[in-house]
């Protein structure tokens, strides 16, 4: 897993949306957040900066301030919380699938190249926008995931 600057973030690699709004997550992060061969995550729009969204399991959210289940419902299978929309997504070896409606709502099209970066303990990021994507397009040797 690439460190893109000393002391910056580590990244996992680059995950590109698919037409049918699946994306190929890179089997490192997949096993160091536990995800699961096949089940759901939780999905959370990303930050103003890096776009995108955030990935966890509803497990590890429980009882923290990205918990799902305070989430306001706000219609699409789409909720609010903290400013975040929020939804699930599934897992099937390795490959997510998100909502339509997640993916009209986090600003995100087919080909998108998302940075899928080691976020919290909680939730990895996959940013589409912001300074460490910048930085990520100058580093050839970051894996693409499609």
């Amino acid at each position: 897993m690439p460190q893109l600057e000393r002391g910056g973030k580590y990244v996992f690699g680059w995950s590109v949306l698919r037409l049918d709004n699946s994306v190929l997550l890179p089997p490192e992060v997949v096993a160091e957040y536990g995800l699961p061969q096949q089940g759901s995550v939780a999905i959370l729009s990303g930050s103003k900066t890096s776009r995108g969204m955030r990935v966890g399991l509803p497990a590890r959210l429980e009882g923290t301030v990205l918990d799902p289940a305070s989430a306001i419902p706000c219609g699409d299978g789409l909720a609010r919380l903290k400013g975040a929309l929020v939804t699930s997504a599934t897992i099937d070896d390795g490959v997510m699938r998100l909502p339509a409606a997640a993916v009209a709502a986090f600003g995100l099209a087919a080909d998108d190249r998302l940075l899928v970066i080691r976020g919290s303990n909680l939730a990895f990021v996959m940013a589409q926008t912001g300074p460490l994507v910048e930085i990520g397009r100058r580093h050839p040797e970051v894996p693409v995931f499609e």
